[in-house]
């Protein structure tokens, strides 16, 4: 798909709750929403390499086996095209720590996430 951009995103879960981040205000794109931590894929990368890599720069944690759920396209705030790839995370290594956004911390109520893309994830997951 060369018309968009492609973006692995992370479902963490702990217990009951996921990882979610609120982007800075003076974000690019999405500025203020909550939503599940991700990035742009690199063009030498796979989509596996891409989630580990994001993860490790923006959460300073090493996730293991992150599964492939599902891909959906979704247009951002600034009419850009993406195509949005969620991995299900269950084990990590590390201390989180936020690089990029203004806050991360867990949550339970999927109706917290700013995005409808975001909260259909973890509705197919049934979380």
């Amino acid at each position: 798909m060369n018309d968009c951009v492609h973006i692995t995103t992370a479902i963490i879960l702990k217990g009951d709750k996921f990882l979610v981040e609120k982007r800075r205000s003076d974000d690019e794109v999405g500025p203020g929403i909550v939503c599940f931590p991700g990035g742009h894929l690199d063009s030498n990368e796979t989509l596996e390499e891409c989630i580990i890599r994001e993860m490790r720069e923006e959460l300073g944690i090493i996730i293991k086996n992150p599964k492939f759920i599902h891909s959906d396209i979704w247009t951002t705030s600034n009419g850009e095209k993406a195509k949005l790839h969620y991995f299900i995370v269950n084990k990590f290594e590390g201390k989180i720590k936020s690089t990029e956004a203004s806050e991360v911390y867990w949550e339970s109520d999927i109706n917290k996430l700013s995005t409808e893309i975001d909260k259909e994830a973890p509705r197919k997951l049934k979380l």
